[in-house]
């Protein structure tokens, strides 16, 4: 609205942390009884999605983000199957490819991603040299999206990128998170196989 392009704060483009927020018929209320404690900058991604589809087939990379002092507890084949389920062999009956082919009535598929530098079933493995633990997710993300673009080119060329880091990470309460016309989101290990996690990230059905 008219406030936050007063404040040059653009979609997809920046992270606004707000504190000391007050509710009023549902909504949130106007300044300054909302308090901005900061707006940052997303870096490291590079380039914007197209809006959430509704129909067609999508692609979806996943990215297992591996760091100097840990990893997702679930490797790469099990996040596969949690994420795609038969789409790539896997057991798993209900994941995020199948509840989203399902509530669209057959019209909306994603598909694992394929591509070079390693992917496997839709999944890449990136490993960084830096320890994670403790550290800002933001700070933790773009380390991951910068280096996976050096090992599997534009992020951008997928419809969406799931992200997954380890649950050392400071998310700072959240299970996961995603960007408002940006591909990218990014799960704590512990949420990444939570169908209604998965859902709410990349979207409603």
């Amino acid at each position: 609205d008219a406030w936050f392009q007063n404040l040059g704060i653009e979609s997809g483009k920046y992270v606004i942390t707000v504190t000391n927020t007050e509710r009023v018929r549902g909504s949130f209320t106007d300044p300054p009884r909302v308090n901005v404690g900061a707006v940052s900058e997303i870096s490291g991604a590079g380039g914007r999605r197209r809006l959430a589809p509704t129909s067609g087939e999508q692609s979806l990379l996943v990215i297992r983000g591996i760091s100097a002092d840990g990893m997702p507890s679930k490797g790469a084949s099990a996040l596969a199957d949690d994420i795609f389920g038969s789409l790539v062999g896997g057991s798993d009956p209900v994941n995020l490819a199948s509840q989203y082919n399902a509530c669209s009535d057959g019209k909306l598929t994603f598909v694992p991603a394929t591509g070079s530098g390693g992917i496997v079933k839709g999944v890449v493995e990136i490993t960084i040299a830096s320890g994670i633990s403790g550290m800002n997710r933001i700070t933790a993300h773009n380390l991951f999206t910068s280096a996976a673009v050096n090992v599997v080119g534009n992020l951008a060329q997928w419809t969406q990128v799931f992200l997954v880091m380890q649950s050392s990470v400071n998310f700072e309460g959240a299970a996961a998170y995603a960007y408002m016309n940006h591909w990218l989101s990014v799960y704590d290990n512990n949420y990444a196989s939570m169908v209604v996690v998965q859902m709410h990230e990349i979207g409603k059905c």
